[in-house]
């Protein structure tokens, strides 16, 4: 096997792509069934992989193919440790091309729509760095190459910077254990991001809100409800776009619900004003979620300052009940 796939430089041109695939194809089984057994010839095998990988004259499947036998090697503990035994430069070459899949969204595509074809080479990246992830540990990634992300972060491309923040709502998700007493590698970029220019940025910051205050409670909310609340009412007062405010009242929902009554107290007032506002002009997903987000505070404020407000709600109530609300 070393003769054949492994002797001398490897070089591919493209009618040679099928043979290029059959190698990989191998590549994969052999680092599922044994990936110690690379380690001699690892530099030369993932010089191949990442030409393969990196060239955008290759087809859809054998970049898939290429990332997938990555993805396999770092799931190995003793193929993981081969790979970081490398050096930075293969992990950064990963990230920077799993950022580059996430990053393919373009204007038209929905907020939330992951059936059209576009988005396919979205969902594998976001799927790869999820896998990727757990293989190598977020707080590993985030604090040892943070460079990827930095760069997608300040650049003048939506996309890109869509693209970072989607991937630390998905290291979040998957590597919260490691994160939670590091909440800042990951609360920090995000929360730059509430106001950016961009709709889909601010939208995927605040489903990033969710999703740290999902899997990274209560260290989330203790350190940072000073800079999410304001955030959070801020937009759902967007009513320009109805879709960044469903997803915020969605956010302060699942953020609220792991605050003590002594966080949530100096903003109370603004955030119930907000969420009746939802209730009066939203159409009725953001009234179900501003209903949600209202029943969270009440329970996590001890119900008094809800009261106080309750002349509104009965009213209300009544009107959108007969509507079917």
């Amino acid at each position: 096997m070393n003769t054949v796939f492994f002797n001398g430089e490897m070089k591919f041109h493209m009618s040679q792509e099928g043979y290029a695939r059959f190698i990989l194809d191998h590549l994969v089984a052999l680092a599922r069934a044994d990936a110690w057994f690379l380690r001699n010839q690892i530099d030369k095998v993932l010089k191949f992989t990442f030409i393969m990988m990196e060239n955008p004259q290759c087809e859809e499947r054998t970049r898939f193919l290429a990332i997938e036998f990555v993805l396999v090697l770092v799931e190995d503990k003793k193929g993981c440790q081969i790979l970081v035994n490398t050096g930075d430069l293969h992990i950064k070459r990963m990230l920077s091309q799993l950022l580059c899949m996430i990053a393919t969204v373009n204007e038209n595509t929905a907020l939330d729509n992951r059936d059209q074809e576009q988005c396919v080479l979205i969902d594998q990246g976001m799927k790869s760095m999820a896998r990727f992830s757990r293989a190598l540990g977020g707080r590993f990634l985030l604090e040892g190459f943070p460079q990827p992300f930095e760069s997608c972060f300040n650049s003048e491309e939506w996309q890109r910077r869509r693209a970072a923040v989607s991937s630390l709502s998905i290291i979040s998700k998957n590597c919260s254990k490691t994160l939670k007493s590091k909440v800042d590698l990951v609360a920090d970029p995000i929360m730059k991001m509430v106001d950016d220019m961009h709709h889909h940025v601010r939208w995927g910051a605040m489903y990033a809100v969710e999703e740290l205050s999902k899997y990274l409670h209560p260290e989330l909310q203790n350190h940072y409800h000073q800079k999410v609340l304001p955030a959070l009412t801020k937009a759902m007062d967007d009513f320009s776009d109805s879709k960044i405010q469903v997803q915020a009242a969605m956010a302060t929902y699942h953020f609220v619900e792991n605050c003590t009554s002594n966080m949530l107290e100096p903003y109370l007032d603004e955030i119930i004003s907000k969420l009746l506002r939802c209730l009066q002009k939203g159409k009725q997903l953001l009234k179900q979620w501003a209903l949600s987000a209202l029943a969270a505070i009440a329970r996590s404020s001890q119900v008094s300052r809800l009261l106080q407000n309750s002349y509104a709600l009965p009213k209300f109530c009544d009107d959108e009940s007969k509507r079917g609300i």
